[in-house]
């Protein structure tokens, strides 16, 4: 995975000023971090997250994509992937370009076999990146850096990649180099790429080789480099300048692979329950798998969330994030394998919460739990779809009663 990195950090100054070398300095001011990297992690981050709760799925990939895709929006994202990090409901838009292979060396490096590695390899492309040629570049790379890892020879790995995919592999760095052009589809990239391993002397040797083609720099390198690490291995001077680059970012390596935490009453502050509380009626009956991911709470990682969620003694609790008071209290009980909402209260103390609409507060909660912490959009009415549906980016779905000139305000202020 730290391969993938640092391909694409060293590429980056050449994607859009190709060169037909491999003589070029390694590093330079223009060297850094792009999309590839930042969705490689957020599909490590998405595994890891999946295995605490026993079960990855592609609800814990896209997530983590999601997340980490908006803390970094100008990474160089493609139209079609800005599009998809925008909107409130997701879904695959059948691209074969390279981002499914760039991502997937995580996947690789996770699972103990390879037919495992394939099919999740799938999973992390398919929510993006569903086309045959999409799915079919993630596999294949991820194929290759676990035959890498786990002992096959580069000829094995030659002869796996072209009997399962068919890609022609036979073709040399030289002969490809002169007429290549910058492509960003899987089936006119990730072959190439997998050559610059195939030929590369070292893993320095294979970015040098996906440089070298004068294409998609940064995504070949990073392709290359995360086949070439599984290979050779990565030496500690070049780890070094791999963390020096993220750590320009404010990044850490300790906290994209550390485990998901669930969040608790202590993750963030927060104030006594209020005295004055209605019931409300809430109701809905989740799967085990939706009250595990519900349980897990919401832990505002920006101005725009405005909620702090945590599960205590079976009750899920709401509440603002700035101001710590809860809104919104729902106990979960467990029958017959489900867990359905047997008692709900919302908060009427006027010095905290003034709006009165029990049917506004039926919507906002949920949304919350639609939203935030399943990662789907609950059904609202037809009245409030308009600005509501802005709630995701602009944390406003609390408005008081306030009416469409006001909240549109509300949204366009700067607290």
């Amino acid at each position: 995975m730290l391969g993938a990195i640092l391909g694409d950090i060293i590429g980056r100054p050449y994607e859009f000023k190709p060169i037909k070398t491999k003589d070029f300095p390694l590093f330079s001011k223009q060297s850094g971090i792009t999309d590839d990297s930042i969705m490689t992690i957020a599909v490590a981050q998405g595994l890891l997250e999946g295995r605490r709760i026993s079960r990855v799925t592609s609800y814990e990939i896209k997530q983590a994509m999601r997340r980490l895709g908006r803390q970094f929006p100008h990474a160089g994202y493609g139209s079609q992937f800005r599009r998809w990090l925008k909107s409130e409901n997701p879904e695959p838009y059948n691209s074969f370009g390279n981002g499914s292979a760039m991502r997937v060396s995580p996947v690789a490096w996770f699972f103990d076999d390879l037919e495992d590695t394939e099919r999740f390899a799938t999973i992390s492309a398919d929510v993006t990146h569903n086309h045959p040629e999409g799915i079919k570049g993630a596999q294949s790379v991820a194929a290759a850096i676990f035959l890498a890892r786990t002992g096959a020879t580069k000829n094995e790995i030659r002869l796996y990649i072209e009997e399962s995919y068919g890609y022609d592999l036979s073709r040399s760095i030289d002969r490809i180099r002169p007429d290549y052009r910058f492509d960003v589809t899987c089936q006119g990239s990730v072959p190439e790429a997998i050559i610059a391993f195939l030929e590369s002397t070292g893993f320095e040797d294979a970015i040098r080789n996906a440089v070298s083609l004068g294409g998609d720099a940064d995504t070949q390198a990073a392709i290359a480099g995360s086949i070439a690490e599984a290979f050779y291995g990565v030496d500690n001077k070049l780890k070094e300048e791999a963390i020096k680059h993220l750590e320009k970012e404010s990044l850490s390596l300790e906290s994209w692979f550390a485990e998901v935490p669930i969040v608790t009453a202590s993750s963030w502050y927060h104030m006594p329950l209020p005295e004055k509380k209605m019931p409300m009626g809430f109701q809905g009956t989740y799967t085990k798998d939706e009250y595990l991911r519900m349980s897990r709470g919401w832990l505002p990682h920006e101005m725009e969330d405005k909620w702090f969620i945590f599960e205590e003694n079976g009750w899920l609790n709401f509440h603002r994030s700035w101001t710590g008071y809860c809104i919104y209290r729902i106990h979960l009980a467990e029958k017959d394998g489900c867990f359905k909402v047997d008692r709900s209260w919302v908060n009427r103390d006027e010095s905290q919460y003034s709006n009165t609409s029990f049917r506004r507060d039926q919507e906002n909660l949920l949304l919350l739990v639609d939203n935030f912490l399943l990662g789907r959009i609950g059904m609202i009415s037809e009245e409030h779809s308009d600005f509501m549906s802005q709630w995701h980016y602009f944390g406003n779905a609390i408005y008081n009663g306030l009416s469409k000139e006001d909240v549109a305000s509300l949204f366009t202020r700067n607290d």
